[in-house]
């Protein structure tokens, strides 16, 4: 006799009676094909290791996990014919006339095998993979590695202030207190600029040789890491892992950088955010820490290993 269907078997959150019970009334109300909703949740979960929870797109969709990180959604049509739908814009490429990262069939055993063919499940080393290319572009974008022009030192002038410079070298003719107060202002942001360059280029040399921490932070969940470059190659040094505002605080190579940076971002709330990091993309020289994102969803801390003061 088959075993019974328990829904705490397959939730990412198995103590949680709350959660196991909309779980289970989206099973039961949201599909004309409870029974089948119930196989799809127990056969995928047992053959790619992951677990349920709240989707947090649509009511009768299941958000999916592995090893705590969000990679997902699964469901089935609302409509009398079953299909079964298994949704991740992190391993499902997007094919042409499709909206989403999708894969659907009629046949539950189908899907199974052509996501094992198509190898669109997850593992930790392509949740990874996944992840580096957003903070390889963070680390691009906001610092002198290797070759950015954000910081470039230059000087915005219009063509009358251009003008007047000119005529005041040449011919002697002075500069009105209106185009002074122009160019001065133009010089002070040159200089600025210059000085965040010559931070920038030290602290992506301290990223590169030295290594640094990662903190990415989402609405639902965060992670940590430890990250480093080896022949101009951005790898892990640590596994990526799901982390909590509490398990940081066994970390205080992260969490002491990023109680300055809270205090700092203190009128830049983020949405329930740990840290309250907000979406910015930049190097910030006064807490020698580089902020970026890549999308809506996770905003990055870079924390390098070694200090501007050692």
């Amino acid at each position: 006799m088959a075993r019974a269907f328990d829904i705490k078997e397959y939730a990412h959150d198995p103590e949680d009676a709350a959660v196991n019970l909309v779980l289970t009334n989206r099973i039961n109300e949201s599909s004309r094909h409870p029974s089948s909703y119930r196989g799809f949740i127990a056969e995928f979960c047992n053959t790619f290791n992951t677990k349920v929870v709240i989707s947090d797109t649509e009511y009768s969709n299941m958000g999916l996990t592995y090893n705590g990180f969000r990679i997902g959604e699964i469901g089935m049509s609302s409509g009398y014919e079953e299909e079964f739908l298994y949704t991740s814009s992190m391993f499902v490429a997007k094919e042409r006339g499709h909206v989403r990262n999708r894969r659907e069939s009629g046949k539950l055993s189908t899907l199974i095998r052509t996501i094992k063919k198509k190898e669109e499940f997850p593992t930790q080393e392509r949740i990874q993979k996944f992840f580096s290319k957003e903070i390889a572009c963070v680390v691009s974008n906001n610092l002198e590695f290797p070759h950015s022009t954000k910081y470039t030192p230059t000087i915005e002038a219009s063509s009358e202030l251009m003008l007047a410079l000119v005529e005041s070298v040449v011919n002697k003719v002075p500069l009105t207190s209106e185009y002074e107060t122009k160019a001065r202002f133009q010089y002070e942001a040159y200089l600025k600029k210059k000085d965040l360059r010559s931070a920038s280029m030290k602290a992506a040399d301290r990223f590169k040789q030295g290594g640094f921490y990662v903190l990415g932070v989402a609405s639902k969940s965060s992670y940590v890491a430890e990250m480093a470059y080896e022949q101009n190659v951005l790898v892990y040094k640590t596994p990526l892992t799901v982390c909590t505002e509490d398990s940081l605080q066994s970390r205080p190579e992260i969490a002491v950088p990023m109680t300055f940076a809270k205090v700092y971002f203190e009128t830049h709330k983020g949405s329930g955010r740990l840290y309250s990091l907000p979406m910015v993309d930049e190097y910030i020289d006064d807490l020698d820490i580089c902020i970026g994102y890549q999308n809506n969803t996770t905003t990055w801390a870079l924390i390098p290993k070694v200090s501007d003061t050692a």
